[in-house]
């Protein structure tokens, strides 16, 4: 996100995304350190989520305000990679792999303890 380019294009996603009263105009520095720690806002704007996907890569760990660092959220590019397993131990896509041993699924608890 050093580019120029990169850093004009986060700026106006993110006055896109906030509305005409959002003011704040990132550098690159400021970018990194969103990226660095996770922040959803960062990845969340076109300018980044289509690079990383550019470069590659089909998901991002991301974490909201408050959010456990040990407990990101995975943000997948395509819903057809998510697979789902119910109570039964049922797969929700057929052909779906098995988890791994020892894997256990957590339903999304943020805010719960609050």
């Amino acid at each position: 996100m050093g580019r120029p380019n990169n850093v004009a294009a986060y700026n106006r996603d993110t006055q896109r995304i906030m509305g005409p009263g959002y003011t704040h105009e990132a550098d690159a520095d400021y970018i990194r350190a969103g990226l660095g720690e996770g922040a959803y806002q960062a990845y969340e704007t076109p300018a980044v989520s289509n690079l990383i996907r550019s470069r590659g890569h089909d998901a991002i760990y991301t974490l909201e305000d408050f959010q456990n660092a040990a407990k990101p959220n995975l943000a997948v590019f395509d819903p057809k990679q998510i697979r789902l397993i119910d109570m039964l131990g049922k797969y929700g896509l057929a052909g779906a792999a098995p988890l791994a041993a020892g894997a256990t699924f957590a339903p999304d608890t943020y805010g719960a303890q609050q």
